[in-house]
């Protein structure tokens, strides 16, 4: 468990939220990333704890969480989501439209 910390504010928003309007599944990737970080810091515990699991061992950077925002709101592109079906699909799954919400990525 990790000994608490006091972690500069850091904003987990993208280099790329331009494209956010015209583009839902990005918006919902990266509000899903954000959500993520708000509960758990996966982010600040993948890149800054220590080994042992017990200590961080840095702060998490602005430029660290905006390259994952970034990386996020990719995989909702079309380039991204083609990577995550490719990846799926080596794993013998698939990505599969929900027919029941609105706009079908959601």
């Amino acid at each position: 468990m990790l000994k608490p910390h006091k972690q500069p504010e850091i904003r987990h928003d993208s280099r790329s939220e331009h494209r956010l309007a015209s583009n839902p599944r990005e918006m919902a990737f990266l509000r899903a990333w954000q959500e993520q970080q708000k509960l758990s810091h996966t982010l600040q515990w993948l890149l800054c704890v220590s080994s042992d699991q017990q200590d961080q061992e840095r702060d998490l950077t602005q430029v660290e969480a905006h390259c994952a925002a970034t990386l996020m709101q990719w995989l909702g592109s079309p380039v991204g989501f083609s990577f995550l079906e490719d990846a799926l699909k080596r794993c013998g799954m698939k990505a599969v439209k929900n027919e029941s919400t609105e706009r079908g990525w959601q």
